[in-house]
């Protein structure tokens, strides 16, 4: 044991010493001008160990164990193994470029205040945490992917994010333009109901420049434009008329219908009766007659009437047996339906079903 009580000082050559046992050299303070060599290492338990400008080599060794703080001024190398720190208080591990060819793991968080956090080919389980934040542009040269959790970035500028595939489990907000140059495929097969409710629902205006298909059943809302200006819309399609009454007739003769209360316009027709059931017995078995007609609800200035061209269904006439409809236009009164029944004559009445629909008024002259 060598003891000095006011300290060993050598100003040049080596102070050389075998295997170091515990408290074999034991000082407040070590100062040298030249390089402290310990072979079996070198192990501050209280204190500071303090160095000047640190040169190449200066300092190599196997494990550097500490339990304050280690501050190197000119940088900290670890060109292999592994820089292990205990929990990460503020300022432990402070450095403008930290650098490693291994794995860097930080416990307790790893936080880059300012400046870049650079790596190269990033290995899997190489940068693990809970939360990464950065105030600037975070770039992940072969691909970022964030398997649980949310990845939450400000305003995203061009190429700002850039990647083959962008795959989220969870929501995804774009709070500005999302532009896609491929096909976007929607797989969710969520029903609509309402403007509300869908696998894809827009709060304003769709604009399509190609084709729509539609498979399932299109509900509007409002007007149906045409490139000629024209448009359908709920307002121009009336609520359908309908009503039945019962008459006889007289084969070869014409009757007419009730007074029937209907705006100008264009409407659908349907008449429907049977005439072939008891008490009648006639020819006449379920016939639908179906035809387009034009209507007039002011005062007519003469008479005269137009034929309506039918189209007829049923289950069965009798030979000699068919119906004719007209629309009349009467003097100084309002329009008239009317019906010729060829081939039969029936003194018991019969009961005629009617419908008539109002056709969109874009189809209506004037």
């Amino acid at each position: 044991l060598i003891t000095a009580n006011a300290g060993v000082t050598v100003a040049s050559g080596a102070l050389i010493a075998g295997p170091v046992t515990t408290g074999a050299l034991s000082a407040t303070t070590i100062g040298a001008t030249g390089l402290i060599t310990a072979a079996g290492g070198l192990t501050v338990s209280s204190g500071t160990l303090n160095a000047g400008p640190v040169f190449t080599g200066a300092l190599t060794t196997t494990s550097i164990a500490a339990s304050g703080l280690v501050t190197a001024t000119a940088g900290l190398t670890v060109s292999g193994g592994t820089l292990t720190a205990g929990p990460a208080s503020t300022a432990a591990l402070t450095a403008t470029t930290l650098t490693s060819s291994g794995l860097l793991t930080a416990a307790a968080g790893l936080t880059v205040s300012s400046g870049t956090l650079t790596a190269g080919p990033v290995a899997a389980g190489a940068l693990t945490a809970s939360t990464i934040g950065a105030s600037g542009l975070v770039t992940a040269a072969s691909g970022l992917t964030v398997s649980s959790g949310t990845l939450t970035a400000g305003p995203v500028t061009a190429g700002a994010v850039s990647a083959s595939t962008i795959t989220t489990s969870g929501a995804g907000s774009v709070g500005g333009t999302l532009t896609v140059a491929g096909v976007t495929s929607f797989n969710s097969n969520a029903a609509s109901s309402s403007t509300t409710t869908g696998a894809v629902v827009v709060t304003g205006g769709v604009g399509i420049g190609g084709a729509l298909n539609v498979g399932g059943a299109v509900k509007i809302g409002g007007a149906l434009t045409f490139n000629d200006g024209s448009s359908i819309s709920t307002a121009t399609v009336g609520t359908p008329i309908v009503f039945q009454f019962s008459a006889t007739y007289t084969s070869n003769t014409w009757f007419n219908f009730p007074e029937i209360s209907a705006n100008t316009g264009v409407y659908m027709l349907s008449v429907r009766f049977h005439s072939a059931a008891a008490p009648n017995n006639g020819g006449f078995w379920y016939p639908n007659l179906f035809g387009i007609l034009s209507w007039y609800s002011g005062t007519n200035d003469a008479s005269f009437c137009s034929d309506i061209p039918l189209s007829s269904s049923g289950h069965a006439y009798v030979s000699g047996r068919y119906a004719q409809l007209r629309v009349c236009c009467r003097a100084a009164s309002t329009s008239q339906l009317r019906m010729l029944l060829y081939g039969e004559t029936m003194s018991t009445a019969v009961t005629f079903k009617v419908v008539m629909t109002p056709l969109p008024a874009m189809l209506a002259a004037g």
